[in-house]
């Protein structure tokens, strides 16, 4: 079965290795992301599906083989941690530590909404003082995980 031939629906129920896809949790611009039950440790798990051709060659498949290694061997709490790469039936995927919460997608989305509607509420300014705030901390978090990979060479 290729890649190409496969929707992001059809592989819900789909095994990639040892781990079982449960449901799309997200999407971005690495490929698809799934929740997945991981048969060996018994655990959930995450399963970063890359685009199909994205390790069209040789070298870029070495490249993603060195990173991923490399990521592997982080430990940040601001850094999901990588358990396994792999392919299987023409589809990459990189095994990660599922983080449970809200997706930044979502995050940035209600930030939106919430402007949107204190533009319209006069007198909350307390709400918008809470929102700089956890701005602030989101972005304080994020650069720690980028000097952590950073000083890994990544």
């Amino acid at each position: 079965m290729m890649q190409q031939e496969l929707s992001e629906e059809s592989l819900v129920g789909q095994a990639l290795g040892h781990c079982c896809l449960i449901e799309k949790i997200g999407e971005g611009g690495m490929g698809v992301v799934y929740r997945a039950r991981d048969e060996h440790l018994k655990r959930d798990v995450a399963i970063k599906v890359l685009p199909a051709g994205a390790l069209a060659d040789a070298a870029t498949r070495q490249r993603f083989r060195k990173e991923a290694l490399a990521l592997s061997e982080l430990n940040n709490p601001n850094i999901a941690v990588i358990h396994d790469f792999d392919r299987c039936n023409d589809i990459d995927y990189l095994v990660e530590e599922l983080i449970p919460g809200t997706s930044l997608d979502d995050i940035l989305r209600l930030e939106h909404s919430a402007r949107r509607n204190a533009s319209t509420s006069p007198g909350k300014s307390a709400a918008g003082s809470r929102r700089r705030m956890n701005a602030a901390s989101f972005i304080a978090t994020l650069s720690r995980a980028t000097c952590a990979s950073r000083r890994t060479g990544i």
